[in-house]
């Protein structure tokens, strides 16, 4: 008898185990929540926008943009700020422009050949008016 009561307990003890680790595990393929984001005014560094930048490697950008008929226009260093960890990452600047259609792409690649698209533009076009800042210039002969 003893070693019937012993082979219950026994298997008490491994049913309990098993059914414990499959609720652990099954807790832990749960996707995390989504973490709230505070709104632009109150992200750190200043005020701010969060955008997601569509990227993708090289070769696929430089196709869109051939097909688009884009070409490389003005380059320059620069860098963007990844929001959730707070880091720069520079990356080379550059604006592809059509000048027949007015589009336009300004896009940021990165050491591993990695493009992200900051942002495409329409009727894209010489500015030929004073700068923002500059006062608007007075036409004299329509005095």
């Amino acid at each position: 008898m003893y070693g019937r009561y012993s082979i219950i307990r026994t298997a008490i003890f491994l049913a309990c185990f098993i059914f414990a680790g499959t609720a652990l595990s099954a807790q832990q393929l749960e996707p995390p929540a989504k973490p709230e984001l505070p709104e632009p005014e109150t992200q750190p560094g200043g005020k701010g926008v969060l955008i997601h930048a569509p990227c993708d490697y090289f070769p696929i950008v430089f196709d869109i943009q051939k097909n688009s008929d884009e070409r490389l226009m003005f380059v320059g260093n620069g860098a963007v700020k990844e929001y959730s960890s707070n880091r720069y990452f520079r990356g080379a600047v550059a604006v592809w422009w059509n000048m027949e259609t007015k589009n336009a792409s300004i896009t940021i690649q990165f050491p591993d050949g990695m493009i992200c698209l900051l942002s495409p533009a329409g009727n894209f076009q010489p500015w030929t008016d004073p700068q923002p800042w500059e006062p608007p210039k007075v036409d004299k002969q329509s005095f």
